[in-house]
């Protein structure tokens, strides 16, 4: 077994970097956040970090978007776009709503409870994350 010796330069840089970690359980419960991320999995039925997420952030972010405007923002491919964005719209997270400028043009736009659920969301993990050390 081989053992290493920090220096001192490098002990102080974990002990400043994991520092946090003593003041976490004062931080509030750290299993909120596994609460915060299983309410959108259990709601929307999507993984975090799925492309068919991404794409509702992409809408919760920027308000109505063309799906074009929506295909650029997320760099999907053509074809897994569609297929991710007819899924969304099919499961009635994602809604066409008229273009108030030419009304031959389809906007997408997130459905009231979709916008809701992700709001309150995120709004508790920004009240969450509001509690841990800096």
């Amino acid at each position: 077994m081989r053992a290493y010796v920090l220096t001192a330069k490098a002990k102080d840089v974990l002990d400043t970097e994991l520092g946090f970690l003593k003041q976490w359980p004062k931080s509030g419960n750290p299993r909120d956040l596994d609460i915060f991320l299983g309410q959108i999995v259990h709601h929307l039925k999507l993984k975090i970090f799925s492309p068919e997420y991404t794409l509702l952030l992409g809408l919760f972010s920027n308000g109505h978007m063309s799906g074009t405007e929506l295909k650029d923002w997320s760099n999907l491919p053509h074809a897994s776009f569609y297929i991710k964005l007819k899924r969304l719209i099919s499961e009635g997270h994602v809604c066409d709503v008229g273009d108030s400028s030419d009304h031959r043009k389809a906007r997408l736009a997130l459905s009231d409870t979709t916008r809701q659920l992700i709001s309150d969301v995120h709004g508790e993990l920004e009240a969450w994350a509001g509690k841990l050390p800096a």
